[in-house]
């Protein structure tokens, strides 16, 4: 294993700005779930790598409940938590809001799941690109 900077442009040739040039096609992924429980909400097309840039969960009400992000296996089986947060009850939650960079790759088959502990009004969005 390298260096942590030898991610896909070191030297930067192709970068466009601050971030590197790609040859993919831009995922966007939003939604408002209401229900307990893990669910896969993005799966990465076969062939393809999800490179994830950014993340946001966020929940509409104030009761008790946990959220994180979660990257799945085909199986689906956890490989590895994200990102999450905690609303207490009777308290506004302040979204929960990841930037990574350089970005994590995330290969074929792989899901993007949700996970919410209250029944709540959990919102996401995702933003990075496959190819």
């Amino acid at each position: 294993m390298g260096d942590l900077m030898d991610f896909r442009e070191p030297n930067q040739v192709n970068w466009q700005g601050v971030r590197p040039g790609h040859n993919g096609v831009q995922v966007l992924i939003s939604g408002i779930r209401l229900a307990i429980g893990a669910v896969g909400v993005y799966q990465v097309p076969a062939g393809n790598t999800l490179f994830l840039t950014c993340a946001t969960l966020g929940v509409g009400n104030q009761i008790a409940s946990a959220l994180n992000l979660s990257i799945y296996n085909a199986v689906p089986a956890i490989v590895q938590s994200l990102m999450g947060g905690y609303q207490a009850p009777g308290h506004n939650f302040a979204p929960a809001v990841a930037n990574y960079w350089p970005p994590i790759e995330i290969p074929a088959s792989f899901w993007l799941y949700v996970n919410e502990s209250g029944l709540c009004a959990l919102t996401y969005l995702f933003h990075g690109w496959v190819e």
